[in-house]
């Protein structure tokens, strides 16, 4: 017998992917035990070896492609747009606002750089990385820096960024990014209302 058709089984995908990355983010690659991933996403562990049998660097690719994808969406996608570099800028922000939330923001990319999770995720999330800067210093070049500075800016901008997102995990203040953020626009002379 042919089994039924699921009608939410795209929520219920999302919701287990949402499951491996909150795990992922919060106790890193090493530190995420099978267990700690079957709990999350409500997926028996054999049942996860058969869903992903590649295991747990499977597990891991998965929940990095999806929050790549977000981020793409959210963050990288606004600084590709026609629109002015402040605006642009300004929407950028709005989307790490959106990205991270306001909720114990925590940082997928960061915890899949340490431990072992390094030789798999690295080469990705270099990419990203790479991209993010280079996208912030095409903006910052349209505003008259020379091109260097714009680099050294833009790599500013994101270290402080994901310096907030470590401040918000040591504190447990949940407010440090987005304080982080206004400052970022105070700096770069962008209100909220230009995304």
């Amino acid at each position: 017998m042919a089994r039924p058709i699921v009608k939410d089984a795209a929520a219920r995908n999302t919701g287990i992917v949402d499951g491996l990355i909150n795990v992922f983010k919060h106790k890193g690659y090493d530190g995420a035990s099978l267990s700690d991933l079957a709990s999350a996403t409500g997926i028996a562990k054999a049942s996860l070896y058969h869903r992903f049998p590649g295991g747990k660097p499977e597990l891991g690719r998965t929940a990095l492609a999806e929050a790549g994808r977000r981020f793409a969406t959210l963050v990288l996608k606004p600084l590709q747009t026609d629109k002015p570099a402040l605006n642009r800028l300004s929407a950028m922000l709005s989307g790490i606002a959106a990205f991270y939330g306001a909720e114990s923001p925590a940082c997928l990319m960061n915890t899949l750089t340490l431990g072992d999770a390094l030789p798999l995720f690295g080469k990705d999330i270099r990419n990203t990385h790479n991209a993010w800067q280079r996208l912030i210093a095409r903006a910052l070049e349209e505003l008259g820096r020379s091109e260097a500075q714009a680099m050294d800016e833009a790599e500013d901008i994101i270290a402080r960024i994901q310096g907030a997102l470590v401040l918000s995990r040591l504190s447990d203040r949940t407010g440090s990014l987005a304080s982080m953020l206004e400052r970022i626009r105070t700096q770069l002379g962008i209100g909220e209302a230009e995304g």
